[in-house]
């Protein structure tokens, strides 16, 4: 999972969002990608209409997660934008043919270049997510660096 740190910074990290919707989440945070110079202008819109299609939201057993991206055409280099909620917004649940959603409190915006990394990095994003107790610190997390200092901390036990 050593990938996964070098495509995190503090400058990616947005804490307590304050967000109606899982297209306000997408919005903010494919705006600070496309601001730092990750993506292009078409991300953004791209990761909104994808998540409509193929939902991103996930139950980790005690936080909702969600881990929103689009096809690397968007993409100038990869990253991970970061985002905490103020209070928790609706996203739609990963392979749910029903409908059903989760309250989401954290966010994870993939902008991956490169289509073979893509599931990699989901994948270490997932063995990340899976840390119960890593999440409730992310949560309780209030400012960028104490974020990126979470998350360096548990890649580096793995």
């Amino acid at each position: 999972m050593e990938g996964l740190a070098h495509y995190i910074s503090e400058n990616l990290v947005l804490v307590k969002i304050k967000a109606e919707d899982d297209i306000s989440c997408i919005d903010q945070l494919g705006n600070l990608l496309y601001r730092t110079g990750y993506v292009k202008d078409s991300y953004t819109q791209a990761a909104i209409d994808r998540e409509k299609v193929f939902p991103t939201g996930l139950d980790m057993g005690g936080m909702g997660v969600a881990i929103p991206h689009t096809d690397a055409i968007h993409v100038i280099k990869p990253a991970v934008a970061i985002g905490t909620l103020e209070k928790p917004v609706r996203f739609h649940q990963m392979a749910s043919d029903d409908g059903q959603t989760v309250e989401v409190q954290a966010v994870f915006q993939l902008a991956i270049n490169n289509p073979s990394e893509q599931l990699q990095m989901l994948q270490s994003l997932m063995e990340l997510l899976s840390n119960d107790v890593l999440l409730k610190n992310l949560q309780n997390a209030t400012d960028p660096e104490s974020v990126i200092r979470l998350i360096r901390a548990e890649l580096s036990n793995k």
